[in-house]
Parts: C-alpha cells; sequence; structure tokens
C-alpha cells in the first residue's frame, strides 16, 4: 500500500528506529521489532505458520506506525508514532461491524497479515489497538488507538496484562512492594483486613482478600 498518513488525533510519541534494510517502509505501515536483525519491519514480514500465528506474533513485537518512509535495500531509520489514534483501513461486508467502542484489533484484513489494515481480533494475544468509534459494515476503515509494546509493557511481554520481572527486580504501590527473589515476595501487607474489597492482607501468615466493608 502506497504512503498514507494515517494519524488523527493524540501524542504520538515518535521514535526514530532502524529498519530493516531490504524492506521497504511506506507512511502508514504497521510496525513489529525483530529482535533478531534489531530493526523495525512491516506488519506483512511477521513470522507465522499461519494468519492466526502472524496475528500473535505481530502483537508481541508490535511497536507503532510509521510516519516516515524508506525505500527497500537502503538502510537508515524510521519515525514511528508509539501511540495515537489512527485511521486504517478495515474488511467490509457482513460480519465486519464494530458496534462496540473499545472492540480489541489485530493486524490483517481478517485472512491474511496486511501493512495498513486491522480487523477484530479474536483474543487480546492478538491485540495491537482498540477501536474508539464504531465502524458499519459498509465502511472501509476503523478509528483505532494503537497499543505499542514500547509506551504499554515492553517489548518483553508476551501478552496483553503479562509482565515479566526478573530475580532482584519488584513494582512499588506506594509503601508496598512486589518483589522477585526465587519467590514472589510482597513486602508490608497489611495484619488487620483493610475493609476495602479485593484487598490483600495477611492473616497471621495466611493471604486472605478482604471482601470489603
Amino acid at each position: 500500500m502506497a504512503n498514507q498518513f494515517r494519524f488523527v488525533r493524540g501524542d504520538v510519541r515518535a521514535v526514530s528506529l532502524p529498519a530493516y534494510a531490504a524492506d521497504a517502509v511506506e507512511i502508514g505501515d504497521l510496525l513489529w521489532w525483530d529482535a533478531a536483525n534489531a530493526a523495525v519491519r512491516p506488519a506483512e514480514q511477521v513470522s507465522g505458520a499461519n494468519y492466526a500465528a502472524k496475528k500473535t506474533n505481530l502483537a508481541s513485537a508490535f511497536v507503532g506506525v510509521a510516519l516516515s518512509a524508506k525505500a527497500a535495500n537502503a538502510s537508515g531509520d524510521v519515525l514511528v508514532a508509539t501511540e495515537g489514534d489512527f485511521l486504517f483501513a478495515a474488511p467490509s461486508g457482513p460480519g465486519t461491524g464494530i458496534q462496540v467502542v473499545g472492540q480489541i484489533l489485530a493486524g490483517g484484513n481478517g485472512t491474511a497479515m496486511a501493512n495498513q489494515t486491522v480487523s477484530a481480533a479474536g483474543s487480546t494475544a492478538e491485540a495491537i489497538g482498540v477501536a474508539v468509534a464504531p465502524k458499519s459494515t459498509s465502511e472501509e476503515a476503523v478509528y483505532c488507538r494503537i497499543l505499542s509494546r514500547l509506551s504499554q509493557l515492553g517489548l518483553h511481554a508476551a501478552t496483553v496484562g503479562t509482565l515479566d520481572l526478573a530475580d532482584g527486580a519488584a513494582i512499588t504501590f506506594g509503601s508496598r512492594s512486589l518483589s522477585r527473589s526465587g519467590n514472589n515476595i510482597i513486602a508490608s501487607l497489611p495484619t488487620s483486613d483493610p475493609a476495602v474489597a479485593g484487598a490483600l492482607w495477611n492473616d497471621n501468615g495466611t493471604v486472605k482478600v478482604s471482601a470489603g466493608t
């Protein structure tokens, strides 16, 4: 697909990343990070035995949308939007309507991977964005808020909602922390029921979930 400036609104949080020399990159392409070659590549270059595998592989390494172009067989960087709302091509016809704002979207047209086309995703493992406006079955485009691994969970995350912690790392929540050092350790849990639904507390060595007030 030719260069197409698809940005609509938002802070794109653009970054400049090296592109794989052999690939042509067009403005508007969905890009993923090829760790083996330390470069971004267009969606159609993602590996996978079938379309389902390609959707998952694209999502797990999705970095964003090309804001600049690069010719094939030329070295150089491309500017990549890692956030923002974009208007992408989408399949039309029976069963292609998107009635729910927040519908997760995957790369491709529903049957094959494509550089500048998205369609409804079957699971969060395929998600590269969410719909921010409904789409009728006759419309051939959808407004998509992209979910870059650079701005969401990092390229180490395999799926949306998964965060890997190496030994010695920790996440801090105010005065509490979750750390990993061979074991998963939640430091300083309250020792009495906090009366907040869903909150964890330590009842003489037994972790319990508060039912709230």
